[in-house]
């Protein structure tokens, strides 16, 4: 066992060492460059779309083999209205996030009904109609069809020192470590506790006054959110 002393110590360790980790991660721009930092850009969105995932199969128990559909939506939903309504990036990002909180609580009303392995081939059955959903003639003069949609990296402001990459790479740390920091203040509080609580015993939490639905369906839509972004 350890004592207060000691767990306090542990807890200042853990501060220190997350610091760290977030300085060297927003220094990489200034001394990565080229094809190197748009491959860590794209792992830190990656990292985003696990953090997303986490949190309906890690704390919510929801067995979800669909969220790639979820990645495609929220992409989609960002590059399309940049590139036929002329968006700027900073509203279509978080546009994007909305709307698959929205397609979250859609898809997630009729199917979170389901459990174990039908849940599991619901949300395959997404991930397998989107694409093909996305290439279908009645949208792809929006979606590009099989080509996709094109759009560029967003101009650095010009007061920062840091190319187009750079400044991509910035945002997504961004959006990286406000999405961490804000699942783990979730899982702090009283709703990340219910969701907690649903998993291991969702009996013993509905006795407890959790409304299992409501629960289940919101920790699908913020998880669908946080991998849309």
């Amino acid at each position: 066992m350890t004592g207060p002393a000691e767990s306090s110590a542990i807890a200042r360790t853990k501060i220190v060492m997350i610091a760290l980790g977030v300085l060297g991660l927003c220094l990489v721009p200034f001394f990565v460059k080229g094809f190197l930092i748009f491959q860590l850009t794209m792992l830190l969105c990656m990292a985003i779309a696990v953090l997303g995932l986490n949190i309906v199969v890690g704390y919510g128990g929801q067995l979800s083999i669909g969220h790639g559909a979820i990645f495609a939506i929220g992409a989609y939903a960002a590059a399309v209205p940049m590139d036929s309504f002329g968006l700027p990036w900073f509203v279509a990002v978080p546009l994007a996030a909305a709307v698959c909180f929205v397609f979250g609580l859609l898809f997630g009303w009729p199917s979170l009904r389901l459990k174990g392995h039908h849940l599991a081939l619901a949300t395959f059955a997404l991930a397998l109609a989107t694409p093909q959903i996305l290439k279908h003639r009645s949208v792809d003069s929006w979606t590009g069809g099989v080509q996709g949609v094109m759009v560029f990296m967003p101009p650095p402001p010009s007061w920062l020192p840091l190319g187009r990459e750079g400044f991509t790479y910035a945002v997504v740390l961004l959006f990286f470590l406000v999405s961490f920091f804000a699942i783990s203040a979730l899982f702090r509080s009283r709703m990340g506790r219910a969701i907690v609580a649903v998993k291991e015993n969702p009996i013993a939490a509905a006795s407890m006054g959790v409304d299992l639905t409501r629960v289940k369906l919101a920790t699908f839509a913020i998880s669908c959110m946080v991998t849309g972004l």
